[in-house]
């Protein structure tokens, strides 16, 4: 087979990485809004509690089960092409849930926004990839991470005054302008960003592993949490997804093109950044779900409140990340992702401690140093990843770490749903739980998502540690370009 050439990728690389920045904080802004409002949408479309869960699954399973393929396809066929495909995309499936009078309907478009997103994702990564050099990225890629948490803090505030005060419909409306905005500013950069030379077949049967293999374990953790993780159904389900990801690489050995080549994805860095991007959206979603359900209620306070208190994590996260990428293009990122998981083991640890009768502002120093510990895991991790592969497989790198944050994120609430159910037994169907009930149903969470965040700290200390100056070895992008 011929050697892939790595494309190469001019213009101006500050109005690109606004461009796929604004991209990304939209799909950050649309699924907090969306978990704001969902209770509106509900409503209006007369789904059941069941029905509900599909208006989200339907948009993240879809999302989590493409983004490589979507990774792929930029490599193929040009990542500026594939992006704008994506961001098109993404603004009209928004036009149509902002008009939609069809529940059904609405379901399938979020589920097609979950597609093109895939397309949109991971394009935008290896656009910022390839349009700085390897040893000044840490820079862009804070300020990518920054503008992403913003959409955080922007997408609950927004949402929640749309759906009380006009309509959930306009947070879809929000999605028009920011994305012509951002295909704007990516005809003002003039990056270039050419289709690969070479073979340029798509791998349908590694793209079907890749899909059913989270599907599998999402839809296997969602049901593990009603039908009994002993259900023959769960267990099928589960078993049956881990099989398909542990035969992925196997298949992926014997196929001539392969969607995933991966002797160039097998180096300890890139390895041990997607261990700590899913161990990341795990802690990270799974706390801000849990923390939204104890702010609201346990605390009792207002939805606008609980979104306010959790600022302390997502704004210090968005600070950190603006301001830790000149760190790491001076430094290296080890060092900021190893404290940034102690720092998150610490605070997890400490969030385990709350006892009844504490008030919010208990919660904000632990939720300062969570989110701290986020924003110096962020975007180091994200460049960690990148930096480990060669520059034609930069599409492919960013889908493989976008669905680790996704899967992590989806068996994270999964997983800590189940457990905190287990804990709280029946009360929690009738909404009837005392406050020292649902604290002792939530403190196993909190120490599971600690442990899991010790367990972040020991995978950075193996598998991120740097090599001594000079030295080779599998991270080396010049000798992955020959693999």
């Amino acid at each position: 087979m011929a050697r892939v050439k790595s494309e190469a990728v001019v213009g101006r690389p500050w109005v690109t990485l606004a461009g796929v920045s604004l991209s990304y904080f939209i799909v950050i802004y649309n699924t907090t809004a969306v978990n704001v409002a969902i209770g509106e949408i509900s409503r209006d479309f007369g789904y059941s509690t069941s029905t509900t869960t599909w208006f989200v699954d339907a948009y993240v399973l879809v999302l989590a089960m493409t983004l490589v393929l979507g990774g792929r396809l930029g490599d193929m066929f040009g990542r500026r092409r594939i992006w704008t495909i994506g961001v098109v995309g993404v603004a009209a499936t928004a036009v149509v849930l902002a008009v939609t009078p069809s529940g059904s309907v609405a379901i399938g478009t979020r589920a097609a926004m979950g597609l093109f997103t895939a397309l949109m994702a991971p394009a935008s990564l290896a656009l910022i990839a390839v349009s700085f050099d390897p040893a000044r990225r840490g820079k862009p890629l804070g300020i990518w991470a920054a503008i992403t948490q913003f959409g955080t803090i922007v997408g609950p505030l927004l949402g929640g005054v749309f759906a009380t005060s006009l309509s959930w419909r306009f947070i879809f409306w929000f999605d028009v302008p920011l994305a012509l905005l951002a295909l704007l500013l990516m005809r003002m950069s003039h990056v270039v960003s050419p289709p690969q030379r070479g073979p340029r077949r798509i791998d349908w049967i590694g793209s079907l592993m890749l899909a059913v293999f989270p599907a599998l374990l999402v839809i296997g953790v969602h049901f593990g949490g009603t039908l009994g993780w002993t259900s023959p159904i769960v267990l099928l389900l589960i078993a049956g997804g881990l099989c398909v990801g542990a035969m992925f690489p196997v298949v992926q050995r014997r196929i001539s093109n392969p969607i995933i080549k991966v002797n160039r994805f097998s180096s300890p860095t890139f390895l041990g950044a997607i261990l700590i991007a899913a161990i990341m959206y795990f802690i990270y979603l799974g706390v801000m779900y849990f923390q939204s359900l104890y702010l609201l209620s346990v605390l009792q306070v207002s939805a606008l409140q609980a979104g306010l208190a959790l600022v302390a994590m997502t704004g210090t996260t968005t600070v950190v990340s603006l301001s830790i990428g000149s760190i790491v293009d001076r430094h290296g990122h080890y060092y900021p992702i190893v404290i940034g998981m102690a720092a998150m083991s610490i605070a997890l640890f400490w969030q385990a401690q709350v006892q009844v009768g504490d008030g919010a502002a208990t919660l904000i120093a632990p939720l300062v140093l969570l989110g701290f510990g986020l924003g110096l895991v962020f975007a180091p991790s994200q460049r960690a990843a990148v930096n480990a592969v060669a520059p034609s497989d930069q599409g492919t790198a960013n889908g493989i770490v976008a669905m680790a944050r996704q899967l992590g994120g989806s068996l994270g609430i999964g997983l800590l749903s189940a457990l905190f159910i287990t804990g709280l037994g029946s009360d929690v169907t009738t909404g009837q739980a005392t406050p020292a009930e649902f604290i002792a149903a939530l403190a196993p969470t909190l120490m599971l998502s600690a442990a899991l965040a010790t367990v972040g700290l020991i995978v950075a200390v193996v598998f991120l540690r740097p090599k001594p100056k000079g030295a080779g070895g599998k991270d080396s992008v010049a000798a992955l370009e020959h693999m």
